[in-house]
């Protein structure tokens, strides 16, 4: 069976009164490159009625294939799984709400044919809330600067991959990290594409919670740098509370007034215990991270498959 030329992958929740807009736009979008291409939906276990419109649109369509989790996996691991059933030599990630616009795949299929191996939409977005927007870059700056030897260069939530790219990602098997960060870590040759965002979506099923957690885990997976900054603070600390000692000492052999108050003491006390606390928060993170390896715990569990043979 000949490959198609270009696979779009797209996870799904919560995605029913857009899918059938999607859908036609993709197809528009894909036929002005190749007449052969592959839609692959991954629905991750969406509570609302999605399954039903992605099984009514294969019914019609060769061409759009799906495949159901078994239960709530996430979003990152539904592209690793819409990733492993792929065939295109080119592969597109993107979601499944509009807010990527299927109309802008053509200028990243044509910047991936200058030799880049990976071509990232780089929005330019109007309309999120700067409170939004602001913690974005800040967690950006931050994963680049705690990162060991990654930098995330783009955004991952929409993008084209070279069949290069896909088969070394699928080659991964972090079960703790996220679709960007890995594939950042590749090393590929890529492009950051600027294009207009098409919407905004208000109603994201991402809850503030939700992101700080994908961001810890994120930097959890990709830094070991939080481990040693937890020593350097030990040590900085010991090294302050000597030096006070010495100066309390030396206050009190040349007859100088000490005051030692009981307010000061237990503020240290309750300082220094909330300091070896988030010391050993971070060391729990890791453990989870090595407990979910050393488990071999599956990225994801397949339910059912529409116009899809076993890879």
């Amino acid at each position: 069976m000949a490959k198609e030329h270009i696979s779009v992958v797209i996870p799904i929740y919560r995605c029913e009164l857009t899918l059938d807009e999607l859908y036609k736009r993709l197809v528009v979008a894909l036929e002005s490159i190749n007449p052969v291409f592959e839609i692959i939906f991954v629905d991750d276990c969406s509570p609302a009625g999605d399954w039903d419109i992605i099984r009514r649109l294969a019914a019609k369509d060769s061409r759009v294939k799906a495949l159901s989790f078994s239960r709530n996996f996430g979003q990152h691991h539904a592209i690793t799984a819409g990733l492993h059933y792929s065939s295109g030599d080119f592969v597109v990630v993107m979601d499944g709400d509009l807010e990527d616009d299927p109309a802008n795949i053509p200028q990243l299929y044509a910047k991936a044919q200058e030799g880049y191996d990976i071509v990232y939409a780089d929005y330019i977005e109007s309309g999120k809330p700067w409170l939004v927007t602001f913690f974005s870059v800040c967690y950006h700056k931050l994963f680049n600067f705690l990162a060991n030897n990654v930098e995330e260069k783009g955004n991952a939530r929409c993008v084209i991959l070279r069949r290069i790219v896909v088969d070394n990602f699928n080659k991964l098997n972090d079960r703790k990290s996220h679709f960007g960060p890995l594939l950042h870590t590749l090393g590929f040759k890529d492009y950051k594409l600027a294009l207009p965002i098409a919407k905004v979506n208000e109603h994201s099923t991402y809850t503030l919670i939700k992101k700080f957690n994908l961001a810890i885990t994120s930097i959890v997976s990709h830094s070991t740098v939080l481990l040693r900054l937890g020593i350097f603070l030990g040590f900085a600390f010991a090294f302050s509370a000597f030096a006070y000692s010495l100066y309390v000492i030396a206050r009190k052999l040349i007859g100088l007034p000490v005051e030692l108050g009981w307010s000061s003491i237990m503020a240290s006390i309750y300082f220094v215990g909330g300091l070896i606390m988030i010391v050993a928060g971070i060391l729990g993170m890791y453990i989870e991270s090595i407990i979910y390896e050393v488990k071999q715990i599956p990225l994801y569990v397949i339910r059912e498959k529409l116009n899809l043979s076993d890879n």
